[in-house]
C-alpha cells in the first residue's frame, strides 16, 4: 500500500498543528511559571491572592486556548492517573492530555514520514512504535535522573534547615531561606510546598505531597519527624 499526495497532505496538516500545539504548550508553561513566581511574592501573605493566579481557563480562541481545550479533552484518557504521576515525578510542565496530544501527534507524523520515505505505510508502523515507547521513556529516565539529583541535595537541605530553625526562624520560615540557598530540582519543589501553603494548604500536608511526588524514603522520614 503506497501513500500519495493525501498522505502528503495529511502530514503537512498534522505537522503544522503540531507546531502550533507546542506553541502553545510553551506558551501556558511560561504563564505556569509566572503564576509561580507571583504566588511566591506573596508568601508573607500581606495580600490576597488573585483568582488567575490559581485558575487556567483562557479566553478567546487563541493558541493557548485551543491547546488548553485539545489538553482537556485527551486528558480524559488518563482515566487512572498514571501519565499525570509520570509527569509530575519528571517535572514535565504539561497536564496529561497536553502530553498525550503532543505524544500522539508526533507518533502520527513521523509514521507518515517515514511512510512516505519508504513508498509504502506498513514501513511507517515501527517507526509510530518507536515514538510512542521513546515518549514514555523519557519520562521514566527523566523522573529517575530527577529523583537521584533531589536524593544528593537533602544531606544539605537538611542541614540548613536545622540552623534556621536553631536561629529562631519558624519552620515555613525555614524553607522560605533554603529556597534561596539552593538549586534545582529541590529549590522547584520547595517552591511548590510555599506556593500550596499561600494558597490556603497546610504546610505538613503540602510536605507530605511533597515526599509522595518525590518517592524519596529519606525525605519520607523527614516529614514524618517534623509532624
Amino acid at each position: 500500500m503506497t501513500l500519495g499526495a493525501t498522505g502528503v497532505v495529511a502530514a503537512l496538516f498534522v505537522g503544522g498543528g503540531l507546531a502550533l500545539a507546542v506553541v502553545g504548550v510553551l506558551l501556558r508553561s511560561q504563564r505556569r511559571s509566572e503564576t509561580l513566581a507571583e504566588l511566591l511574592e506573596l508568601a508573607g501573605g500581606e495580600h490576597d491572592v488573585p483568582v488567575e493566579a490559581v485558575t487556567e481557563s483562557p479566553a478567546g480562541l487563541t493558541v493557548g486556548a485551543v491547546t488548553a481545550r485539545l489538553g482537556d479533552v485527551f486528558g480524559r484518557l488518563d482515566t487512572r492517573g498514571s501519565v499525570e504521576r509520570m509527569l509530575t515525578k519528571a517535572d514535565v510542565p504539561l497536564r496529561p492530555g497536553e502530553f498525550l496530544f503532543l505524544a500522539g501527534a508526533a507518533v502520527v507524523v513521523v509514521g507518515l514520514l517515514v511512510g512516505l520515505g519508504s513508498g509504502s505505510v506498513f514501513a511507517g508502523l515501527p517507526a509510530a512504535v518507536l515514538v510512542a515507547i521513546g515518549a514514555r521513556f523519557y519520562l521514566v529516565r527523566r523522573a529517575r535522573k530527577r529523583r537521584e539529583a533531589l536524593r544528593a541535595q537533602l544531606p544539605d537541605a537538611f542541614s540548613l534547615i536545622a540552623s534556621a530553625v536553631v536561629s529562631g526562624h519558624t519552620f515555613l520560615r525555614s524553607i522560605q531561606l533554603l529556597r534561596e540557598q539552593i538549586a534545582d530540582p529541590l529549590s522547584g519543589e520547595f517552591d511548590r510546598v510555599v506556593a500550596e501553603v499561600v494558597l490556603g494548604s497546610n504546610l505538613n500536608d503540602a510536605l507530605d505531597r511533597m515526599a509522595l511526588r518525590t518517592e524519596i524514603e529519606e525525605l519520607r522520614w523527614a516529614v514524618q519527624a517534623v509532624r
